[in-house]
């Protein structure tokens, strides 16, 4: 299945730049982190055209990666579907800490329909279509399934995705709900999946990786030290099942023979805050995991 995943194509496109579009802002928290980039979307603020629904449609899929510097258009982004206050629609945008790189993850009422990974130069932009092959490969497992989307970059030069969803988002009676996880480790150097791994799932494996899809809540300066006990214990469980939905037997064998040790030694801290600390160090190490891929 992996040869085949890694087989599809990436798309890779160079424009010269252009003028400053007419009718477009910038949007939401899309400025790179050294503020020389970003992403244009058109206004939805009365400019005195004439409104034109057709029209309108039409140019919510343009958006533009902009050169601030330049005060120009570097290219178009592809397969873009979003302006300002669209229904239903949502453009999330993450930069690398030093701009090399750019997520532009377009969501939908219930999951992504399109996540383009921008790569400017000296040359312009090289979009690779990153959320195809995450779409075409839950797909073979569930079909229709909405799906989430996550990534991690780690020290090799790499960008770790997780994703997971379900076939039935809304939850209706009469529909057999399906769930699928996705896992893929994508090389940033040569474009290429370096692995790639969907499968389906029951609704607790589906849980346990979709929540760490999700940002470590911030915690109230007053919690005392058994409610940070009772969430840490938490948030240890979630990794670890997460860490079972995807380790291949023999690794999650050796995985769980390691926790038992841990558990054991942890046990005998006696101490509440003390076993935090411990807890939380446990945490922190089978997440690295977990983003490891």
């Amino acid at each position: 299945m992996i040869r085949i995943l890694l087989l599809f194509a990436l798309l890779a496109v160079h424009l010269t730049a252009g003028e400053w579009p007419e009718h477009y802002i910038v949007a939401e928290d899309s400025r790179s982190p050294d503020g020389r980039y970003g992403i244009l979307i058109r206004s939805n603020e009365d400019d005195g055209l004439p409104f034109d629904e057709d029209a309108w449609e039409a140019t919510l899929k343009t958006n533009y990666i902009a050169d601030f510097q330049a005060h120009s258009v570097v290219a178009r982004v592809n397969n873009a579907y979003y302006a300002q206050g669209a229904n239903h629609r949502n453009l999330e945008v993450r930069w690398a800490p030093d701009a090399s790189w750019c997520l532009a993850i377009y969501e939908a009422r219930f999951g992504i329909f399109s996540v383009q990974l921008l790569l400017p130069s000296r040359n312009g932009v090289e979009q690779v279509a990153l959320g195809e092959l995450v779409v075409q490969a839950c797909s073979e497992k569930v079909p229709d399934a909405e799906l989430s989307f996550d990534c991690r970059q780690t020290s090799l030069g790499r960008l770790v995705v997780c994703s997971s969803g379900t076939n039935n988002p809304k939850g209706f009676e009469d529909r057999q709900t399906r769930y699928v996880c996705f896992r893929g480790s994508f090389d940033l150097a040569t474009r290429h999946w370096l692995k790639a791994e969907a499968k389906e799932v029951t609704i607790a494996e589906y849980e346990a990786v979709s929540m760490q899809e999700v940002k470590v809540q911030e915690v109230s300066e007053n919690e005392m030290p058994q409610e940070m006990a009772e969430r840490l214990d938490e948030r240890l469980n979630r990794v670890y099942r997460a860490l079972r939905v995807f380790l291949p037997r023999e690794s999650f064998n050796v995985l769980r023979q390691e926790q038992r040790v841990w558990l054991s030694e942890t046990e005998k801290v006696k101490e509440v805050e003390t076993r935090n600390q411990r807890v939380e160090a446990r945490v922190v190490e089978l997440e690295r995991r977990f983003w490891s891929f």
